[in-house]
């Protein structure tokens, strides 16, 4: 009997002991796995707070990509003309006595302008459409005398209303100034590649509209006038000879910027008409022409 007892003790004993590894096996198994749970969240936190950084990050750079919108734009212009758009008498016989197209010797302007963004986020960081106020566009010209610089007008001469022909052919400058508006769009066609420097380069394609206030000045020149005395040869020797005109401008062109620096082309053209300052000796007619220009201007962005 005492034997029995005796077995009945060790079996139950090593029982017990095979139970009380398992439940430590179970114990550590599951200390792992928090263990193992806790270092997961823990990276997943790392992952979600790294990704959001280089979110912020990249949302701050192409913010700044897009950001510069207004321009100052220093101009150069090749090619300047006015044409008259209707047979303009001179008075005299150079060009079979009618005014040729005028070609500027020099040409140069300044434009600043900014663009108002038609959306707040751009296409995929690559399009962006916009309206461009131009508020400010002044430009200066310089047209040499025409011909020999003798015989350019006649003094003693008189239109069938009774005033003196404008001397058209003589030395002259004109100012202008105006304001544009209308549609431009802008692409940067770089922003998949992964060198942040090339998503700067961008292309701005325009098309603007407004009008303009010109003047022409006539340097007095008493050898250009056919007629070498008498009291109207002093008075149009000496006198103010100023048009003002004004009429609508057009612009087209683009610009290739990176930065706050870019290059850019536009043609422009305008109607205008002029009449002079001095109705007491060239009277209130008016003279239409037509402006063409094609300017380069190197730009800064801000």
């Amino acid at each position: 009997m005492k034997k029995i007892l005796l077995f009945l003790g060790v079996f139950l004993l090593s029982v017990g002991n095979v139970f009380a590894q398992y439940e430590d096996e179970d114990q550590q198994n599951t200390e792992i796995q928090d263990d193992q749970a806790e270092i997961t969240s823990i990276n997943d936190i790392v992952n979600e707070q790294q990704e959001a950084t280089n979110r912020n990050a990249m949302e701050k750079h192409f913010s700044n990509v897009w950001r510069r919108r207004s321009y100052v734009n220093f101009v150069y212009g090749k090619e300047a003309t006015l044409t008259p758009t209707k047979p303009i008498e001179t008075g005299v016989d150079y060009n079979n006595g009618f005014a040729p197209v005028y070609k500027a010797q020099w040409y140069g302007s300044l434009q600043v302008g900014r663009s108002y963004r038609l959306h707040k986020k751009t296409i995929a960081n690559v399009a962006q459409f916009c309206i461009d106020y131009t508020g400010l566009d002044l430009s200066v010209a310089h047209y040499e005398q025409e011909g020999n610089g003798r015989n350019l007008y006649d003094s003693s001469k008189e239109l069938s209303t009774g005033f003196s022909y404008t001397p058209w052919n003589i030395e002259k400058y004109q100012a202008d100034i105006a304001m544009t508006i209308g549609p431009s769009l802008t692409l940067s066609p770089f922003t998949y590649i992964k060198a942040k420097g090339l998503h700067f380069f961008q292309f701005r394609f325009y098309y603007h509209m407004g009008y303009e206030a010109s003047g022409l000045y006539f340097k007095n020149n008493k050898n250009a006038d056919v007629t070498t005395s008498g009291s109207e040869h002093e008075t149009m020797g000496k006198g103010t000879k100023i048009d003002w005109g004004h009429g609508m401008v057009k612009t087209y062109g683009g610009v290739f910027s990176w930065k706050f620096l870019g290059v850019g082309y536009e043609h422009r053209t305008a109607n205008l008409k002029y009449k002079s300052i001095e109705t007491k000796t060239y009277g209130k007619d008016s003279y239409e022409f037509d402006a063409a220009v094609d300017r380069i201007y190197l730009q800064i962005k801000m």
